[in-house]
């Protein structure tokens, strides 16, 4: 497959001197002298007007010695100064300025044809310049006046860089893009992803090039390397088309990885630079539409993490290991939960290991995070362990006491100073308990241990000689055992100021509790009046037992001991004086609402209310509390539903509401 053609070496350079004047087309000053290198980014084939960047490198002390210029090296060298330019090609000999473009010169882009790099030293390795690309009509070239470039051999046009001597790298030929080439589907591609590649606009390429008989499609190397023949795209996912036509369409399979490009051993397929690879349809010789870069799917590699020994006992050694698929370069982090196990570990063959005795008991959530060196293609991958790590037998510890002062006055202050040391620190236990300080069996007070250590200050030791011992109780007894220390004495003098002791006496009332409501015998609650449901099956009456505002029930507990409470109702029949009467099961004490006095010990969320849907028969609970001293309020509604065979009448009933 051809893409565009290998370059022939000592082709086309440029031939001019410092003050412009043309050199005499001998064989020498032709040709010139070929050293260093130089690109193009991006690689053709180009519109007029793209813009693209020519770099070149190795052009210091380049020019060797010669009979005008005899030191090799001197700052003769490049004439003073560096051109970067379009040139006629095809072994059209290039006379002087006039055939190559000028600074001056423009074409459809924003950038000129050619750039000029003046008072360049010869110790300058590198010169680049971003240049236009000529448009296929216009003639740029004085020494040729009727040369346009184009595709084909007769109109090719080279760019480059060489020194004011025409010395430098050899130029490389400009390969012009035309007609359409889109894909479908879009990217980014997975390894081997079926994409349709649809041409248009093939037959009538710009000056005169013909397709030679048929097209080459493919994907090739892209970014800034050059195409130079078959060589430059993959045997495996392209053809030829001998008929060709003005449009149509290629079915391939994309290649990511190592792609067979003969003219670039090794170069492989994907995402970045260096990377590079494009779809492409060109005819026999080269040329066509532009070519589209492929972006690639990053692919996330299969970690496998494993054990060796499978399960192990607290304080033991295990290796873990993470094999890493495919096996590419980067570095795996092991981590016990959220926790790293020392540092990131570099991959090596598909393979990165870990030895770490330092896993606590239990079952742990193991891992390890690979992250790739090649961040453009890969995506970081995990793998997972549950792995069984068996506790050991509790540690044992040694609890050390001082007492500071170990004597003074009865009724000073003295501290109590414990420290506690695990016999065996390996297994990551962390030492968690009390220290109990006692004299005998009586207790002085007690503190959590806190970095090994635990201190409370005495201030109550009566005259006379004091034995006192620390004992260490451990959170967990399974983690470590209990220590008790050698016992150390406070000797207590008599005190200067010896204190005085009073006793007070108080009497605690046990207090009480109340229930009322504003009604009574002589003022009772009115339902009003009763009538029939708007459904007709019931005769109904309803009234605010109470209001947000004041009424309803009123609970008050002034009793000694903040005890717990319960509040329960219940009612007698309705009876009208005579044989009639309303069952009590048919009134209710719905909607129930607690009001909490500001300042009291119940507020919010103490006291518990539930509705009581029938009052006949036993007490019924309708509020309670765990804690009740204080006041609270509670109203709702009271309400009944009695029969539709209930005779008209006065009809009373007595509530009656307790609390224990």
């Amino acid at each position: 497959m051809s893409i565009r053609r290998k370059l022939a070496a000592g082709l086309g350079v440029i031939a001019l001197v410092a003050a412009g004047a043309v050199v005499a087309p001998t064989a020498a000053s032709a040709t010139g002298v070929t050293y260093g290198t130089v690109t193009l980014s991006p690689a053709g084939p180009y519109l007029p007007g793209d813009q693209v960047t020519v770099s070149a490198t190795g052009l210091a002390n380049g020019a060797p010695a010669s009979a005008a210029y005899p030191t090799s090296g001197s700052a003769h060298d490049n004439g003073g100064g560096l051109l970067a330019a379009v040139c006629v090609g095809n072994s059209n000999p290039q006379l002087g300025p006039s055939s190559c473009t000028t600074p001056g010169q423009t074409s459809t882009g924003a950038a000129a044809l050619a750039s000029y790099g003046f008072g360049v030293p010869a110790s300058q390795d590198t010169f680049s310049a971003t240049l236009s690309i000529p448009n296929t009509t216009t003639n740029y070239f004085g020494d040729y006046p009727t040369y346009t470039c184009g595709n084909g051999a007769t109109h090719q046009c080279l760019i480059g860089i060489s020194d004011f001597r025409g010395n430098g790298p050899t130029q490389i030929p400009i390969a012009y893009a035309y007609g359409s080439l889109s894909v479908s589907p879009a990217g980014p591609y997975a390894n081997g992803a079926s994409v349709t590649m649809n041409y248009t606009g093939l037959v009538s390429p710009s000056a005169g090039a013909t397709n030679g008989g048929g097209w080459s499609y493919g994907i090739c190397v892209g970014g800034t390397n050059p195409q130079l023949g078959p060589g430059s795209c993959s045997s495996s996912t392209g053809g030829y088309d001998f008929v060709g036509g003005a449009s149509g369409s290629y079915t391939i399979s994309v290649v990511k990885g190592a792609a067979s490009f003969s003219d670039y051993p090794g170069y492989t397929c994907g995402n970045g630079a260096g990377n590079e690879c494009n779809f492409t349809i060109s005819d026999f010789r080269g040329n066509g539409p532009k070519q589209i870069a492929i972006s690639f799917v990053k692919e996330t590699p299969t970690v496998t993490l494993t054990a060796n020994p499978s399960s192990i006992a607290e304080g033991s050694s295990v290796t873990l290991t993470a094999a890493v698929s495919p096996a590419i370069a980067g570095t795996v982090q092991f981590k016990d939960g959220a926790t790293n196990l020392g540092s990131p570990v570099t991959v090596t063959a598909g393979s990165a290991g870990y030895t770490t005795s330092a896993l606590a008991q239990g079952t742990r959530s193991l891992s390890a995070v690979f992250s790739p060196t090649d961040t453009g293609n890969y995506n970081n991958g995990t793998g997972t362990l549950s792995y069984a790590v068996a506790k050991t037998a509790a540690v044992t510890t040694n609890t050390a006491l001082s007492v500071t002062p170990s004597a003074g006055e009865a009724f000073s202050a003295v501290v109590l100073h414990a420290d506690v040391t695990q016999t065996s620190n390996t297994l990551g236990r962390t030492l968690a308990g009390t220290v109990r300080f006692k004299e005998g069996t009586t207790l002085l007070g007690s503190a959590t241990v806190s970095a090994g250590a635990a201190e409370i200050t005495f201030n109550t030791f009566t005259e006379g000689v004091h034995s006192i011992t620390a004992q260490f109780v451990p959170t967990d007894a399974t983690d470590y055992v209990g220590s008790t220390s050698s016992s150390v004495d406070f000797t207590a003098s008599a005190p200067l100021n010896p204190p005085y002791s009073q006793d007070v006496d108080v009497t605690v009332v046990p207090g009480s509790m109340s229930i009322t409501t504003p009604y009574s015998s002589a003022s009772p609650f009115n339902l009003g009046d009763a009538t029939v449901s708007a459904d007709g099956t019931s005769i109904v009456a309803s009234g605010a037992f109470g209001t947000a505002a004041s009424g309803g029930i009123t609970i008050t507990d002034t009793r000694a001991g903040n005890q717990a409470w319960t509040a329960s109702a219940i009612a007698t029949d309705f009876t009208d004086g005579s044989s009639h009467t309303i069952s009590a099961d048919n009134l209710s004490l719905t909607g129930l609402t607690q009001v909490y006095t500001a300042g009291n010990a119940l507020q919010s969320g103490d006291v518990t209310v539930t509705n009581v849907a029938a009052l006949g028969g036993t007490q019924h609970a309708f509020a309670s509390t765990t804690n009740g001293n204080g006041t609270v309020r509670i109203y709702g509604t009271l309400s009944l539903n009695a029969p539709t065979s209930t005779v008209a009448g006065s009809y009373t009933a007595e509530l009656t509401f307790t609390i224990a």
